[in-house]
């Protein structure tokens, strides 16, 4: 191999290196885990007290994986942890707050804000019942408010 190739196959893998690099600390910096998942969310943005856990599910009305999303959802959190419903068509706001581009995508909202599981994709029954069960058994909840603007 040439001095000029080796000289160019160096740089070009340095600099894919630290492009790697840098996009994983930009979305470590924005609240993202290197997947690109929220890793905390603020309670107040979605209608919640400090002091719940809540199922968040961002959707989008024209999507429609996310209608049969959120409806197993409904079932599978019925009283044991809020459900709330992040739609893009109403709030984006807060899929661009949470640099949220794929749904529906599925957070486990720990009290504290903290992301504690996630699922992006039509979840599974089995998948669902797995994050719900992450829940600490409490009271019973009541549903919080819509998320509107």
């Amino acid at each position: 191999m040439s001095g000029a190739v080796l000289t160019a196959a160096v740089v070009g893998a340095t600099a894919a290196l630290v492009g790697l690099v840098l996009r994983r600390r930009g979305s470590q910096d924005a609240g993202l885990d290197l997947h690109g998942v929220p890793v905390h969310l603020e309670p107040a943005d979605l209608g919640l007290s400090p002091s719940e856990w809540a199922l968040v599910v961002f959707t989008d009305s024209e999507c429609a994986s996310c209608a049969s999303t959120v409806r197993s959802a409904r079932e599978k959190t019925a009283g044991r942890v809020a459900l709330v419903e992040v739609d893009y068509r109403i709030r984006p706001d807060l899929h661009e707050k949470y640099r949220v581009d794929a749904v529906p995508m599925l957070l486990l909202v720990a009290d504290d804000g903290t992301v504690d599981s996630w699922f992006v994709g039509p979840p599974t029954d089995h998948d669902l019942a797995e994050m719900v069960d992450r829940v600490p058994a409490s009271e019973p909840v009541t549903p919080p408010p819509a998320v509107t603007e």
